[in-house]
């Protein structure tokens, strides 16, 4: 018999746990259809861009996109919101954050399917494995400081 695949709403709630026992302080979560979640207006007339989970630990805010399977349209929305700095900006202001604050951009998915390749460029990858598994998976890229907060 296959494995069953996981919904959105159940990989996001397994990260959220997991990050949470590694001592990430969990400042919004967005579960799929919710009306809650932090959101962050670029230009100030759109509904702006509601992050799936941002935690922190230390200096380091992870900025988290979930999905039931890896998806590049995850990949491609972090890279365009990151690309803009008034993302950032506005966002260190909403959470009134101090300068010196390392935003990491994020994806996690359930493991079927999973492919080493799938891990972008700059990115964390989580890998849900199950309830409480969690594979976690750095790019070649991402600053040491964020692979210590991760006890990597």
């Amino acid at each position: 018999m296959g494995e069953l695949c996981m919904e959105e709403r159940e990989v996001t709630l397994a990260l959220k746990a997991f990050l949470s026992r590694k001592g990430w302080k969990i400042i919004s979560v967005h579960y799929p259809g919710a009306q809650g979640g932090l959101s962050v207006s670029i230009d100030g007339k759109t509904r702006g861009v509601v992050p799936d989970l941002i935690t922190m630990k230390d200096n380091v805010v992870l900025i988290v996109e979930s999905k039931s399977s890896f998806s590049s349209s995850d990949v491609n929305k972090l890279n365009n919101v990151f690309c803009d700095s008034r993302f950032i900006e506005k966002l260190q202001k909403k959470l009134s954050l101090p300068s010196g604050i390392l935003y990491q951009k994020a994806i996690t998915f359930h493991s079927i399917g999973f492919n080493i390749s799938n891990i972008p460029s700059g990115f964390v990858v989580f890998v849900v494995k199950g309830e409480k598994e969690v594979l976690v998976f750095v790019d070649k890229g991402v600053d040491n400081i964020v692979k210590a907060a991760l006890e990597l």
